[in-house]
């Protein structure tokens, strides 16, 4: 995503079956390890995993996210899914 704007949020869903992921903004790479699973008895919610503020407002500035693939740091809260999900709510 390219863009100009003084600050970016990104919510994204909490979900049984959530991911790490990692993210590049304006060329600085970052990892995000707080999982967006969820414990499998939990309600899906939305959560701001990202937040940056106090940008150039005059500048371009880009974020990229990628979920991690094969993350061996993650594990389903959901007995015998093995597979994960990144679930953007919104950019903000």
């Amino acid at each position: 995503m390219v863009y100009t704007g003084t600050s970016i949020s990104v919510a994204c869903l909490l979900w049984p079956t959530g991911s790490n992921f990692t993210f590049v903004f304006d060329g600085k790479g970052y990892d995000y390890f707080g999982d967006t699973a969820v414990s499998n008895n939990s309600a899906a919610t939305i959560k701001t995993v990202i937040s940056i503020s106090r940008l150039d407002g005059n500048s371009q500035h880009t974020l990229v996210l990628q979920k991690v693939v094969d993350d061996p740091g993650w594990v389903s809260s959901i007995i015998g899914d093995q597979e994960s999900h990144l679930m953007i709510d919104s950019f903000t």
